[in-house]
């Protein structure tokens, strides 16, 4: 974002992911370890083994093993053209990383002296592009947040979340990578890496656009091969003809909602069910662990969005819930607030506009019946028009300035929607 509102030469060296780490002689990634906190909580798996698959999870520095914020936006960030070739899935302890930082350091001095600045590689096309390379890897539902954002300081402000949408009916998955797959980023840098990757889904992205190393798109993953086909897949042979990320919309998100659903379970693509509404994510959790909520419920989580809640993430829900599969595997979260980008299941989130805004989100009670159909990419609220209006004219939220900081406050009278990458509102 400061290289786009500054537009000064620059490049991005991202860290590189983390090794999977070893438990019993395999290989596993930490989102495993993850998957099993409430089955350590309640009882249903030994400590000690918990205990043995936590501390041998995380193999040591780096972004995640799997398609989670951090790799997704290196892997963004490459497809911008704002890293040099093969950055974003290098490992974090290799040599490679190492010279590719040395080259950067030598590479940006030239930059200097060409006149290249950061608004020159990330024209629109790049970020048409990043959008696309996101939904081919299943990447992270909060790029819906941060490309807009990105963007927006290099001077664009294009209907973000209906180019997501284009672009998700237009990318198929190319890559299974977890948590919605089997593979790692190591699997994915064995592979050939995200040029490889790039050089396959090339004949849907911009290729002429131009990189911080001088070359185009195109021109750099020409130089790349691919090593596995399965792990990187091919236009005529994707993993799926869906995306890794959908938009959702109908009457209880009008400018949309973001699910990933890549990692949407085969029988949650079509559900109906009775909301369960909190307020709170505390509130949400403590019924949980209670046993008060019910297979094939529509649990909501509201007023967590950027002004109710400073865009709280529902991830630890989401990740509770996996520990009771009866729920996991028959029961949606609805919410205004964000996920992690390793988030799974029938997991909407980003709903604008939130609650806190007026949103129909705000007039759900409990037992209304949600309808969600992930092929028709909708989310729907079934009750009529006038009950819902009638319903909402009954609620005055309002932020309440004397529980927080100064800058919190600030933050909430100028924060605009998340559709738009819940930039400050000039």
């Amino acid at each position: 974002m400061a290289a786009a509102r500054l537009d000064i030469p620059t490049i991005l060296v991202t860290g590189g992911y983390m090794p999977p780490g070893q438990v019993r002689g395999k290989e596993v990634l930490h989102i495993h370890a993850q998957d099993k906190v409430s089955a350590a909580q309640s009882g249903k798996m030994d400590p000690s083994e918990y205990d043995e698959l936590i501390s041998g999870s995380w193999g040591i520095c780096g972004a995640c093993t799997s398609m989670t914020t951090a790799n997704s936006m290196c892997m963004m960030a490459e497809a911008l053209g704002m890293t040099l070739p093969g950055n974003s899935t290098m490992s974090a302890v290799s040599s490679q990383l190492r010279c590719l930082s040395y080259q950067a350091g030598k590479r940006i001095v030239e930059l200097v002296g060409e006149g290249v600045t950061a608004r020159q590689i990330m024209t629109k096309e790049a970020f048409l592009n990043a959008i696309k390379v996101d939904m081919a890897v299943a990447g992270s539902s909060n790029l819906i947040l941060h490309i807009p954002a990105i963007a927006n300081e290099a001077g664009y402000d294009l209907p973000w979340w209906k180019t997501f949408d284009e672009a998700s009916n237009e990318i198929p998955l190319l890559s299974n990578l977890a948590p919605g797959g089997s593979y790692s980023l190591k699997d994915l840098d064995l592979a050939g890496g995200l040029q490889a990757l790039l050089h396959e889904l090339m004949p849907r992205l911009d290729g002429n656009c131009k990189t911080v190393n001088g070359s185009t798109l195109k021109e750099n993953a020409a130089k790349y091969a691919r090593y596995n086909d399965d792990v990187i897949r091919s236009l005529d042979h994707p993993v799926s003809l869906e995306p890794g990320i959908g938009v959702l919309t109908g009457n209880l998100a009008p400018e949309g909602s973001i699910l990933k659903i890549a990692a949407v379970p085969p029988e949650l693509w079509h559900f109906s069910g009775k909301a369960r509404v909190f307020h709170s994510l505390d509130e949400g959790l403590a019924m949980l662990r209670a046993g008060k909520i019910s297979p094939g419920d529509a649990i909501v989580l509201r007023y967590m969005g950027l002004k109710g809640r400073f865009g709280t993430t529902a991830f630890p829900f989401q990740e509770e819930l996996r520990g009771y599969p009866e729920l996991y595997h028959s029961c949606a979260i609805l919410t205004d607030g964000r996920f992690s980008g390793g988030t799974s299941g029938l997991s909407i989130g980003y709903i604008s506009p939130e609650a806190a805004l007026g949103g129909p989100l705000a007039a759900v009670r409990d037992g209304d019946t949600i309808h969600i159909d992930v092929a028709k990419r909708s989310v729907t609220l079934e009750i009529s028009d006038k009950e819902r209006d009638s319903r909402l004219e009954k609620i005055h939220w309002k932020h309440d300035p004397s529980k927080y900081p100064r800058y919190l406050n600030l933050f909430v009278e100028n924060v605009g929607s998340m559709a738009k990458g819940g930039i400050w509102e000039r």
